[in-house]
């Protein structure tokens, strides 16, 4: 018999729980709640203030015990009572099977690093200092046994994983495979048998079954699976009959089977239709591997990747819909999905609108799963991974008028009415083109139906529930309003899944879902409230705002949660308060009162309204006056202000407006020497307002074929990128020229001994400038890029590094830094020398820099960058890190962007002892739109022993592009200067400024110091201070450290 635990243990037996930090409050609040469902104790901890901190205590708690891999993992936490406190903890902290199975990871991590297999944890809630009976070693134990075909390949490599679903939860991912490394599993015709430790999970109802993508794997032919559980000796039968192969049509590399039980039927098995579709903004496009795992009423499909669209052409390009198939067991009513991608490839990120998925092909329904976000690093969010949440079902296809009339049948589904005598009172709200219908709703049961004439609403866009205090005294949770208008043949159902709440203010709103229609996201607003700062200011009683846009508005919602704990609407003081809603459009103004129940006035300075998570705009209404101090509806004072024009709060990289048309030109390319087996080619053309997205190069042979760049100003530059590896790329470039389809502007570009990546082959980015006749190109540089790994214990890494410098002409996209002569290996305390070529960047201003995580302890602490070009040895650019770059510490970032500190000049002598005298000082504004300041800005020299006075720019000096001089003194009491330091005052408009550059000069002496700031200053949600140090060595410099909550940089000296 072969054994395998599939990287599980034999069970511990497990004590009462120990008090660790944090572990009190979690233990003492569910034993409270023991005897309730899950569902409810989850809830009642939400809504209780201490339940977040609970469950973020909670889930470091495990965490800990996880990372110390010691006894102390599971001997220290009853083994039902830990994953009743994983299950709330991941509720509350992210919610969803991503955070347990990221603990499982951490588990296993940990568990590897002490030489101890991971345990699993299942089971239900028990009281605080339950002890856990002594239990069977053999339950939740299975021996497996597993028929592979006699058709099936002798394996060369493969890697099979199990899971199993029951009744009570899920086990973790359990690899197949023998204890003996000698030992082959899975040879033709073999029965191979397996021990494995599956946790409780309950009554099984599937399996699933899965192989990764390795090298050497040609397929595996499985007839079935039949498992015995050791503890009662219940057998289960799995008939399988299938192939894992990435040869076959379908690339078939996960399969479910649902359990077969003698007189009962077997689940259904979908071939689940999933269609996600690409969003129209620039850039949305992605080459990444994309995943996907649906979530519903039956357990999930794990992570799965979508390998072939139905649709034809590239996957996941801008605008586009692709359609994917995927089998599983049944789920049930869809609840939620997770999507993400890998990353891999140039321009990764990708801009997803929305998901749907079908039962099957020939279902006549689908859910609908809303983003309207970016999956990407470095925008929005900055991941690569977004949890979406069915908004309901709609029709595949149906009437295309979207205007109905006659009757419309309406059947809320909801939980248990607890007290029948006392109704939940809420109120319906139907909104349509042409006006809004409110329902008055008086629920005493699980549902409820109506029959309502919705004529004069017109078009229907959105449906809110809503609940006052007044009218709620129990809590009841709504999961779905079925809508159905028998005459037009159409019906929705919106999944609500929100709990009312006794004495408590609540409004959720989903927008209608019409057949082949994109639904308008729902939106999350942030409000900021300013209280004057006037005598008598503040307000004590409730506050409402409603507001109103081109697409609705969001009707009365009750301020009632502040991002602050203090009190809120004091004098002076900013409240920020959110409001989910269906997408405005463009808000034009809103209505702020309040209800005056203590005859109080409230002075009233301004609301700042932002959208989204990535906010580039923001909605600023000033009123700068008392709230109405004689209301026209006794009680409530009310005022409506009208909006400002939106301002840019900050740069925004993906906007599109009208004005940016598509540019089309001709391309014509033609090289020599060019494998048989080429590597995929492509190119992207960078101008002086932007870069074109990644476009494929569609011939070799000087035939003319066309692209579209986008608005990116004035051509600089092209860069050939290879994006396939293991290929021959080495191909020499004959002629590369471009033409403007509109103007026929032609650009050449000198490709005379040019090799695209280099004769070698060595590289995998080719740039090229353009050559006008009116200027001179670009130049071709090559830059020196030293890297320095930090002196920490196992701060090297073997892992390959990538990395990608910007500059004020673009970036030299993504490079992979190689050693020609030996395997690159990054060793301790040592600094490593590559060398770059691209064209021209200007000033170096940021890096991004990361690495592949391959390899065995790939993790890497990585001190600092510096960048210089090779033929200019005066100048060298500094970007600190001294952060590691592990997905197993700290963050877990493997990619960081290092901004630049600031610039050695070599050809500077040092220091004098005596800096004192004037020092010239200029002030450059950066040449872009949000350059120009309208408060005050101040700028100090500071040294070793005080700061010079300070100096205070004129805002008309700061206009973009502009440079201001001035001059400062420095005593030579105060001696050498070590930092400058700008501060600028909160805009009352919104308005920031964004300063390029500081340079001091010695008027006598000539010495010269460079402060590169390249930084917006003023933004609301950034710092109002910046600082740089001096640099004479790149090794002896001030790192700079953020504090955002005081707004201030602080500095600490590092010295090599």
């Amino acid at each position: 018999m072969v054994e395998s635990t599939g990287g599980k243990p034999a069970r511990p037996s497990f004590s009462a729980p120990s008090k660790e930090a944090g572990c009190d409050a979690c233990f003492s609040l569910l034993g409270a709640k023991t005897g309730r469902s899950q569902e409810e104790v989850t809830c009642s901890m939400k809504s209780e203030k201490a339940g977040k901190g609970c469950g973020q205590g909670a889930m470091a708690c495990v965490r800990n015990r996880y990372r110390h891999g010691s006894a102390a993992v599971v001997q220290g936490t009853c083994k039902t009572f830990a994953m009743r406190l994983i299950n709330v903890a991941v509720e509350l902290e992210s919610g969803g099977t991503l955070a347990s199975e990221a603990i499982s990871e951490q588990g296993s991590t940990a568990a590897e690093s002490s030489g101890s297999p991971p345990s699993s944890f299942s089971g239900r809630t028990e009281h605080r200092g339950y002890q856990a009976p002594k239990e069977d070693p053999q339950k939740g134990k299975w021996k497996i046994l597993v028929k592979t075909s006699k058709d099936s390949p002798v394996p060369k490599e493969i890697k099979a994983t199990i899971v199993i679903y029951g009744s009570e939860g899920k086990s973790n991912d359990i690899i197949l495979s023998s204890n003996n490394p000698a030992f082959v599993s899975f040879l033709p015709g073999a029965r191979d048998e397996f021990l494995v430790d599956a946790g409780d999970v309950g009554d099984v109802y599937k399996i699933r079954v899965s192989c990764d993508e390795l090298t050497g794997f040609e397929g595996w032919h499985f007839k079935s699976i039949h498992m015995e559980e050791l503890h009662t000796g219940k057998e289960l039968n799995f008939d399988c009959n299938c192939w894992l192969s990435l040869s076959l049509e379908d690339t078939v590399m996960v399969k479910e089977f649902p359990l077969l039980t003698e007189g009962r039927k077997p689940l259904q098995v979908n071939q689940y239709l999933v269609s996600v579709h690409t969003g129209d903004a620039w850039g949305a496009e992605t080459y990444s591997n994309v995943y996907i795992t649906l979530y519903g009423e039956r357990g999930d499909t794990g992570v799965r990747k979508l390998h072939r669209s139905l649709v034809e052409g590239q996957k996941f390009q801008r605008n586009k819909v692709d359609s994917f198939l995927l089998e599983a067991v049944s789920l049930g009513h869809l609840k939620k999905v997770v999507v993400g991608h890998d990353g891999e490839g140039y321009g990764a990120g990708m801009y997803l609108k929305l998901v749907t998925v079908q039962e099957s092909e020939r279902s006549n329904t689908e859910w609908v799963f809303p983003c309207f976000k970016w999956l990407d690093e470095h925008i929005g969010a900055r991941s690569t991974v977004c949890k979406l949440k069915s908004v309901g079902e709609r029709l595949v296809s149906g009437p295309v008028q979207l205007e109905f009339s006659g009757v419309w049948f309406l059947t809320l589904s909801g939980s248990e009415v607890g007290n029948r005598e006392s109704p939940v009172q809420l109120a319906l709200n139907i909104y349509g083109d042409k006006g809004y219908k409110k329902l008055r709703l008086h629920v005493t049961g699980q549902t409820m139906q109506l029959k309502e004439e919705l004529a004069d609403v017109g078009t229907i866009y959105k449906v809110s529930v809503s609940s006052k205090p007044d009218y709620i005294k129990q809590s009841w949770k709504l999961n779905t309003v079925l809508m159905e208008n028998p005459g037009a043949r159409l019906e929705m159902r919106l999944d609500f899944n929100c709990w009312f709440k006794d004495n408590a203010y609540n409004c959720i709103e989903l927008p209608a879902l019409y057949p082949k229609q994109d639904p308008p996201p729902v939106v999350e607003y942030t409000v900021h409230v300013y209280t004057g700062d006037v005598r008598n200011a503040g307000f004590s009683g409730n506050v409402y705002l409603c507001l109103r846009g081109d697409r609705g508005d969001t009707k009365k919602r009750w301020l009632t949660k502040s991002s602050s704990d203090q009190k809120t609407f004091t004098r002076g003081q900013v409240d920020v308060f959110k409001v989910e809603a269906v997408h405005l459009g463009k808000i034009n103004r809103l209505v702020i009162g309040h209800k005056d129940q203590n005859k109080d006035d409230w002075f009233l300075d301004k609301v700042i309204v932002t959208e989204g998570e990535m906010p580039t705009t923001q909605h600023i209404f000033v009123h700068n006056d008392w709230i109405d101090k004689h209301p026209k509806k006794k009680g409530f004072c009310e005022v409506t202000i009208l909006a400002e024009e939106p301002t840019e709060i900050w740069p925004n990289p993906m906007k599109e407006s009208e004005a940016m048309k598509k540019q089309q030109w001709g391309m014509w390319v033609k090289a020599t020497l060019v494998p048989d087996r080429m590597a995929n080619l492509f190119v992207i053309v960078f101008g002086t307002e932007g870069k074109s997205p990644l476009i494929e190069v569609e011939n070799l042979e000087d035939k003319p074929f066309q692209i579209n760049t986008g608005d990116i100003g004035e051509v600089l530059k092209v860069s050939f990128i290879c994006k396939s590896s293991g290929l021959e790329k080495r191909i020499k470039l004959e002629k590369l020229r471009m033409k403007d389809s509109v103007t026929k502007q032609e650009l050449g570009f000198h490709t005379t001994d040019r090799w695209l990546f280099e004769e070698t082959g060595s590289d995998s980015v080719t740039e090229l400038a353009a050559v006008r006749p009116d200027r001179p190109p670009l130049r071709d540089v090559f830059y020196s890029v030293k890297v320095y790994t930090g002196d920490l214990p196992a701060a090297g890494t073997d892992a390959s590094i990538f990395i990608t410098l910007f500059g004020e002409t673009g970036n030299t996209c993504k490079r992979t830094l190689t050693n020609p002569n030996s395997p690159l290996i990054l060793e301790k305390g040592q600094v490593n020398v590559f060398r770059l070529r691209a064209i021209d960047l200007g000033t170096p201003n940021r890096v991004v820099i990361g690495h592949t995580s391959d390899g065995y302890g790939a993790g890497w602490y990585l001190d600092r960058v510096t960048v210089q070009e090779v033929a200019e040895k005066d100048a060298e650019f500094v970007f600190p890190c001294q952060q590691w770059l592990d997905s197993g510490t700290g963050d877990r970032w493997t990619e960081r962007e290092l901004r630049l500190l600031g610039k050695v000049n070599r050809s500077n002598r040092l220091v004098t002892a005596d800096p004192q005298g004037y020092w010239d000082v200029y002030v450059v504004t950066g040449d872009i739109s949000v350059s120009g300041a309208d408060s005050e800005v101040t700028l100090e020299v500071c040294c070793e022993k005080g700061t010079c006075p300070l100096l205070i720019l004129p805002i008309a000096s700061l206009t973009p592009g502009h440079t201001y001089k001035s001059s400062v003194q420095v005593d030579h009491k105060l001696g050498t200067i070590s930092k400058v330091r700008l501060q600028m005052e909160e805009s009352r408009n919104g308005k920031t400024w964004y300063c390029h550059e500081v340079k001091l000069q010695h008027r006598t002496t000539k010495e010269c110091f460079e402060f590169p700031f390249f930084q917006v200053i003023g933004h609301p949600e950034e710092s109002t201070v910046l600082e740089l140090p001096v640099i004479m060595t790149s090794s002896d410099f001030l790192t700079v450290k953020v504090h955002r909550h005081c707004h201030h940089w602080k500095f600490r000296r590092i010295r090599n």
